[in-house]
């Protein structure tokens, strides 16, 4: 489980395998699992090459939509060999009933606060939002007007919170569990400068298609 697995309660008596810098790969695989189980938008692809060479499987999921809880449900429960068909019902019927029961009804504005520092919500599609419609509430800041150009930052510069990151130096052996080299880091979308009308200065831009040379 992730560091901040808190649900069920059972989850916290498990192993914690990853944390917000992303899945701890010498403590998974010196635990021997079957399968991995990973969540896409928190695992970088070169982690998901490493984690298939250190154990049997990895799954790596991907939901937008409160329709692919029970989607997601049914993949995982066929590679556990578990069967998901009465939990999968027991949620498609509550999720129907919850809407049923808001329907019609005057929607109540919301502020859903994601982080405190820097303050920050969500916009746009997004199953949190969906979530808040289910049960008849809406997102003040579901549709901000006027938006020419969209970037994304994993949060905002000079706000005061970065991310710390491990990483390997090449030709070196990985370093041990509790030893390993971390740096403050903050990711930014291609786009982000010219969305926030930054100049560049020297260099070049990044964009999907650069590469090292």
């Amino acid at each position: 489980m992730s560091a901040y697995s808190d649900y069920p309660p059972e989850a916290k008596r498990l192993p914690r395998v990853a944390d917000a810098n992303g899945p701890l790969l010498e403590t998974l695989a010196a635990l021997h699992p079957d399968l991995v189980l990973a969540w896409k938008d928190s695992i970088r692809p070169e982690e998901v090459e490493r984690l298939a060479h250190l154990v049997p499987a990895v799954f790596v999921a991907q939901a937008r939509t409160l329709e692919d809880v029970p989607r997601l449900l049914a993949a995982i429960g066929a590679l556990a060999g578990v069967d998901t068909g009465a939990a999968s019902r027991a949620y498609d019927a509550r999720l129907a009933q919850l809407r049923r029961t808001y329907a019609g009804r005057r929607a109540v504005p919301v502020f859903l606060e994601i982080w405190e520092r820097p303050l920050t919500t969500i916009s746009g599609r997004h199953f949190m939002n969906e979530a808040l419609a289910t049960c008849g509430a809406r997102n003040v800041f579901a549709a901000l007007p006027g938006v020419e150009s969209i970037a994304f930052s994993r949060s905002v510069p000079f706000g005061g919170f970065n991310f710390g990151q491990r990483f390997i130096v090449e030709g070196q052996p990985d370093p041990k569990p509790g030893a390993e080299r971390t740096r403050e880091v903050n990711g930014v979308s291609p786009a982000f400068f010219n969305t926030m009308d930054l100049p560049l200065i020297a260099g070049r831009g990044c964009w999907l298609t650069t590469t090292r040379d």
